[in-house]
């Protein structure tokens, strides 16, 4: 061991100034840390799916999974492996619990599944020390080095994560500079401070990796500082920034999930790094930032939420009429170009825009209006007072340009109907199976029929194939026209009473659209969407055969 310490120490110091010209390392976490999110699951195929995207956007490291938790995440890495382009593949776990690190099966699991990096957690906080791992300080220090080194002589690259740093720094300095100076001097090639519980401030960050820097400076320690911060605080994006001038390295998931609040969210760090700070992350893909974290959500199971930071849907959405007027007019109310991050501006449709909202909707679907004529100002009056009405019933349809679309239509446009439907009827029997039947009158161009359809299968798809059916008849390229998802939530909560919203999503060969609909019943809700689905798709894609 003490050849090994000389031969660590004989490096040269690794300097501030080079820090920064060699730029930021960005570790992803989201398959480990992200899984962590109450909701979330990745299968093996998903694990690898997710890798490769992390990858293409221009991750540094990925983190795999914790070998030792299962078979399918040992699985993971070999999938991986086979679509890794530049990303390092990581294997996360934890230092020895056995006495010899040899005999501990978390540290064989990592050498089995022949990992570019092995990251390890160890403590730094005597609370921790003492009470969860109910050993001596001494010991504790004992089972870093004696892990990290284990690693080295199979793995090669290794890196430590000093977990609850911040928190035993502040609570026993020299005990925690003690734990990374034992991770180090058995070769660990980064050390990432982590402040696991999520609680510490900016300028405390910045002061503790300040002086951990320096101090590994006066001990002619070479290896370099990582930081991982969690954000139950809301403080990891600015902890992160914060620290920036003493580490080469910085963890979290590319969207914010994990562990209670989360952690780090590396994607909007990237973008704030790059557009922000003028930093240099030459591989970072930053227009494929929306699709990434859309991917990882999906690949998880969990629903995006509107506001995520950069990419959300309601990220460059503007409501107010001010804020409308003013970007019709080049005025900015973005802080970023959208389309640098891969995201679009969306300008909603809502009360709240009042007139000069009415006239901006309209002019992007190429109504040219002249906000003086009184036909204009008649027809933008009724359609704010629909608008009105359609919010206090639960529509929330502001952003969704198909819903903006059919209004901005039915007021200034020739509203061509294209069909009408009468007399819906549903009903279903759960007798053997799941069975189906919709039943409705279609009026198509003077064409009066009675059809229905059974199925096994969901209300849902019943109308949406009875629908198909009897339209493909009239128009052709309602063959193109395919449900695609469809979601369902409470539009105003009132006990027994409430009504329910049914948010449907079509896709076709040109692009996805959504549609809403509202009702106290939920299957005429979604056959709302469903009508204004293809409503829509035939005044805007569809051909008459």
């Amino acid at each position: 061991m003490a050849d090994k310490t000389k031969t660590v120490r004989n490096h040269s110091v690794q300097k501030d100034d080079a820090i920064k010209a060699q730029g930021v390392e960005l570790f992803d976490t989201t398959l480990r840390d992200g899984e962590q999110t109450p909701g979330a699951s990745f299968s093996k195929e998903g694990r690898a799916s997710l890798f490769m995207a992390l990858d293409r956007i221009g991750m540094d490291y990925v983190e795999v999974g914790w070998p030792i938790v299962s078979e399918d995440i040992r699985d993971a890495f070999r999938l991986c492996r086979r679509e890794q382009n530049r990303a390092s593949i990581v294997a996360f776990g934890s230092t020895s619990i056995r006495r010899d690190p040899k005999d501990d099966e978390n540290l064989r699991m990592i050498i089995q599944v022949s990992p570019d990096v092995a990251c390890i957690f160890g403590k730094s906080w005597v609370q921790h020390v003492s009470n969860q791992l109910g050993i001596s300080k001494d010991e504790n220090i004992e089972k870093i080095s004696g892990s990290v080194d284990l690693l080295r002589r199979s793995v090669k690259r290794v890196f430590y994560d000093a977990e609850h740093y911040f928190d035993g720094f502040m609570d026993d300095q020299e005990y925690a500079l003690s734990t990374i100076k034992a991770a180090a001097d058995a070769g660990a090639e980064r050390i990432i401070l982590c402040d696991t519980n999520g609680g510490t401030m900016p300028e405390v960050a910045a002061s503790i990796v300040k002086k951990t820097s320096e101090w590994l400076k006066s001990e002619h320690i070479s290896t370099t500082l990582g930081t991982h911060f969690h954000d139950d605080s809301g403080l990891a994006l600015a902890n992160a920034f914060a620290t920036m001038p003493w580490v080469r390295q910085v963890q979290g998931t590319i969207n914010g999930t994990g562990e209670r609040i989360g952690n780090l969210n590396i994607g909007a760090f990237a973008a704030g790094y790059i557009l922000k700070m003028n930093g240099h992350l030459p591989r970072f893909r930053l227009d494929l930032l929306k699709q990434t974290v859309e991917h990882a959500y999906r690949t998880a199971g969990l629903q995006m939420p509107n506001n995520q930071l950069y990419v959300g849907r309601n990220a460059f959405t503007h409501r107010g009429g001010v804020h409308i007027d003013a970007i019709g007019k080049a005025a900015s109310y973005e802080h970023v170009p959208p389309k640098m991050v891969g995201n679009s501006r969306s300008l909603s449709l809502n009360s709240l825009g009042g007139r000069i909202g009415v006239l901006v909707a309209a002019e992007k679907f190429g109504y040219a209006l002249d906000k003086k004529d009184p036909s204009v100002i008649s027809a933008s009056r009724g359609m704010l007072e629909e608008l009105k009405r359609m919010e206090m019933k639960g529509y929330r349809m502001g952003e969704i340009e198909a819903e903006q679309y059919l209004l901005v239509d039915k007021y200034f446009g020739k509203a061509k109907r294209f069909f009408e439907l009468n007399e819906p009827r549903f009903s279903i029997s759960r007798n053997h199976s799941d069975t189906s039947l919709f039943s409705a009158t279609f009026n198509v161009g003077g064409n009066v029929s009675k059809e229905s359809i059974e199925l096994t299968g969901g209300p849902v798809e019943a109308a949406y194939k009875l629908f198909k059916s009897v339209l493909s008849n009239h128009y052709d390229a309602v063959d193109a026209l395919h449900l695609d998802n469809f979601g369902v939530e409470i539009a105003n909560r009132r006990e027994e009473s409430s009504t329910v919203r049914t948010e449907i999503e079509f896709r076709h060969e040109k692009g996805s659209f959504r549609t809403v609909g509202v009702d106290s019943d939920i299957l005429m809700s979604a056959l709302e969407a469903i009508e204004k689905g293809f409503r829509y798709y035939l005044k805007t894609q569809g051909t008459v055969s």
